[in-house]
């Protein structure tokens, strides 16, 4: 079996979970009413992400239907927006988080 017909064999696979994931964070969209496009597209790419992991393990783990599959992972991204906004906030703190190793580093009292 060659490449081509391997990556297609696994994007028919996972697409569905993809969709449904999308799926939950459009009605999230539709039930919060107005959200910037950014923000949309933000939370389409993790609800996405989370849906293709969650699908995953409710597929080979557990062995669960595809209709159940698909409905857990719908709603695990109308939740993705939480998941959104604790990245955002490690994204921020990253450089706070750097700066006070290296400073505890550089300051550090040299032993005798």
């Amino acid at each position: 079996m060659d490449i081509k017909q391997t990556v297609l064999n696994y994007t028919a696979k996972i697409a569905p979970l993809l969709i449904a994931g999308a799926v939950g964070a459009t009605i999230k969209r539709l039930r919060k009413g107005k959200m910037p496009l950014r923000r949309f597209l933000e939370q389409l790419v993790i609800s996405a992400f989370l849906a293709w992991c969650l699908g995953v393990v409710l597929q080979h783990w557990l062995g669960l239907p595809n209709e159940v599959i698909y409905a857990v992972v719908s709603l695990a991204g109308m939740v993705s927006d939480v998941i959104l906004d604790e990245l955002e906030e490690v994204a921020s703190n990253i450089k706070e988080w750097v700066t006070m190793y290296v400073e505890g580093w550089i300051k550090k009292p040299k032993k005798q």
